[in-house]
């Protein structure tokens, strides 16, 4: 009788371990394991969520990665002039913004118009563009270019 319990719980490792050749083993001709497509997929979508939340992966809103002022400092505002920005957060990977950048443009809107005339409405309309991956106009080095 021991010998057939031995029998059965060899048999039964045997496949499981068929099993979890198949799903995480080598790569198929897909290119990938099981597995390891179902980590990518996530990593893609965690991505993507976090994007659409206005979140970079480690959970920062971009208006934590950049500082700006009002542009030009007297008179009538026609953009904000970055101050700083983190090179590890959504400003520096996904809008490729640098300090001296002057944002004109969020989106299709103006910065200084109507609609975004203070620095908490860039703040909020820069989130807002990260989460809905809009385009960003500055002006650098006197280039007029647009972003990302």
């Amino acid at each position: 009788m021991k010998i057939g319990a031995g029998i059965g719980v060899l048999s039964l490792l045997i496949c499981v371990g068929i099993v979890l050749y198949l799903y995480a083993g080598p790569a198929g001709p897909g290119g990938s394991s099981y597995l390891g497509t179902v980590a990518n997929k996530k990593q893609q979508a965690s991505q993507q969520v976090n994007q659409m939340a206005g979140r970079d992966a480690d959970g920062r809103g971009l208006r934590e990665t950049v500082t700006f002022e009002r542009w030009p400092a007297s008179g009538s505002m026609k953009g904000v002039v970055v101050k700083t920005v983190d090179p590890t957060g959504p400003a520096a990977l996904h809008f490729s913004l640098q300090p001296g950048d002057i944002i004109t443009l969020i989106g299709p809107q103006e910065v200084g118009g109507t609609i975004i005339g203070d620095e908490a409405a860039v703040a909020d309309f820069l989130e807002d563009a990260f989460a809905r991956s809009l385009k960003l106009t500055v002006t650098r080095e006197n280039e007029r270019i647009t972003l990302p």
